[in-house]
C-alpha cells in the first residue's frame, strides 16, 4: 500500500483557488449582443452550431488593414476579491489583437486583457481571463480599482489586417474563494514505499533519492491550485533521462503537460503557465544512475510571461549562459540599417542584434572549456 508522506510547502501570494461558476451566456441566441466597430471595418454575427448547443459566430474584415470590432452585451456584476472568467473559442484569423474588456455604465471607462498578435487557434480551446490579467486602459475615472461591471465586451484589433471568423462559446464567470497554501497539509506519493521522500520537496536536504525502474512521484495538493511550473535538481549532470509532467484535478485522469526525451542537465526548469491541478505526477523511465535532489514547485508568477520565466532560469544558471536582461541589467542600443530603408535594426554593447521590430534577435556567445 502506498504511504503518504505529508510535507510543508511555502508559495508566497499563492492561494487555493475553489469555483463558484455562473453561466453568463451560451449563446444559444443572440439577444443583447451589439456590434461595435470602427470606420472601414466589415462585422457581421450569427448564432451557429458550437462546442455545446449554439455559439456566436463573428465575420470580420479589414477593409482598409486598421480598425476594430466587436460585440458588447449588458452584465451587471459586482466583483468578489477574487474571479476568473472562461470562455470557449475558436478561429479561422490572421494574427491579430484580441481584447477582453469591461466596462461602467458610462462606457467611458474601460478595464481590459489584450493579447496582443493573438496567434489564434482552429480548435476549440479554453480561455482564462484572471482578476491579475485585467489592467485600467482608459477613462476619465479617478478611481481605476476594477470593482463592477456593466458591459462586457470581446473586440478584435488590426495588427496585421485581413479578415476572419471567431466562435465564442459557454461563458462563464467563476467567483474563487482562497486559503494561504501554508495553511494545507500536501502529501507526496512514490513509486516505492520503502523510503520517506519529504526531503526531495523541502529543498534544503543533502539527501538524494535513486529511483527504480519506471518510476514515478505524484504531489497531491489538497485542493486545486494554481501553480506556474517546478524545478527538478537532478543528481548528477550529463546523464540521459526521459521524464514527463502530468496533472490531474480527481488524481485518477492525469493529461500529460509537458514532456522531455534526453535531458542532460542538472537543472530542469519546466514552465507551466496558469496550470490549475490537485495532482501533479513526474514520471519517467530509467536509463542511466538517475538520482534526484529536489522538486520544487513554483508560483503563478514564475512563468506569468514568457520573459518572467526566463529571468528566473538565468538567475539559477551560470552567468553568461543567457543575455544579461534576463539577469534584468541593462545595456545600451543604437539603430542601424541602410539609409532611407523604412526597416532598421538594433544592436547593443554586447553585440546583439534585433533584426527587425517583432522579430527575433542574434546574440554572439563564446565557451571555453564547456563554460
Amino acid at each position: 500500500m502506498l504511504k503518504i508522506l505529508l510535507v510543508s510547502f511555502i508559495f508566497l501570494f499563492t492561494s487555493i483557488l475553489i469555483p463558484q461558476e455562473t453561466l453568463l451566456d451560451n449563446f444559444e441566441d443572440l439577444t443583447g449582443w451589439e456590434i461595435i466597430k470602427s470606420d472601414g471595418v466589415e462585422i457581421s454575427i450569427s448564432n451557429i452550431e458550437g462546442l455545446n448547443g449554439k455559439s456566436i459566430r463573428i465575420d470580420y474584415n479589414f477593409i482598409y488593414g486598421t480598425g476594430y470590432c466587436g460585440i458588447q452585451k449588458k452584465f451587471d456584476i459586482t466583483f468578489p476579491d477574487n474571479f476568473t472568467f472562461n470562455y470557449r473559442i475558436k478561429a479561422d484569423s490572421p494574427v491579430n489583437d484580441w481584447e477582453f474588456k469591461i466596462l461602467d455604465n458610462s462606457r467611458e471607462n474601460v478595464w481590459w486583457y489584450n493579447q496582443r498578435r493573438k496567434n489564434f487557434s482552429n480548435e476549440w480551446s479554453k480561455e482564462t481571463v484572471k482578476k491579475r490579467n485585467i489592467n485600467f486602459a482608459w477613462g476619465p475615472t479617478a478611481n481605476r480599482e476594477l470593482k463592477s461591471s456593466n458591459y462586457i465586451e470581446f473586440t478584435i484589433a488590426s495588427a496585421t489586417g485581413g479578415k476572419g471568423t471567431i466562435y465564442i462559446d459557454d461563458f462563464y464567470f467563476n467567483q474563487l474563494t482562497g486559503k494561504s497554501f501554508d495553511e494545507l497539509n500536501p502529501a507526496i506519493i512514490s513509486s516505492t514505499d520503502s523510503q520517506n521522500l519529504q526531503y526531495l520537496l523541502n529543498g534544503g536536504s543533502n539527501r538524494i533519492w535513486f529511483p527504480e525502474k519506471d518510476w514515478w512521484l505524484t504531489v497531491d495538493l489538497g485542493m486545486n491550485s494554481e501553480i506556474g511550473g517546478l524545478i527538478i535538481e537532478w543528481g548528477k549532470e550529463g546523464l540521459k533521462n526521459d521524464f514527463s509532467i502530468l496533472i490531474s484535478g480527481n488524481g485518477v485522469d492525469f493529461s500529460e503537460v509537458y514532456s522531455v526525451s534526453g535531458n542532460i542537465k542538472s537543472s530542469s526548469f519546466i514552465r507551466l503557465p496558469g496550470t490549475d491541478t490537485r495532482f501533479i505526477k513526474i514520471k519517467g523511465n530509467l536509463k542511466d544512475s538517475l538520482s534526484i535532489k529536489s522538486i520544487n514547485l513554483q508560483p503563478y508568477f514564475f512563468s506569468e510571461d514568457i520573459n518572467a520565466f526566463f529571468v528566473n532560469v538565468s538567475k539559477n544558471s551560470k552567468r553568461g549562459y543567457y543575455p544579461r536582461y534576463f539577469n534584468e541589467e541593462k545595456s545600451y542600443w543604437t539603430i542601424f540599417g541602410v539609409h532611407s530603408d523604412y526597416k532598421e535594426s538594433l544592436i547593443n554593447e554586447d553585440g546583439m542584434i534585433e533584426v527587425d521590430k517583432y522579430a527575433f534577435s542574434i546574440e554572439p556567445f563564446i565557451f571555453e572549456n564547456n563554460n
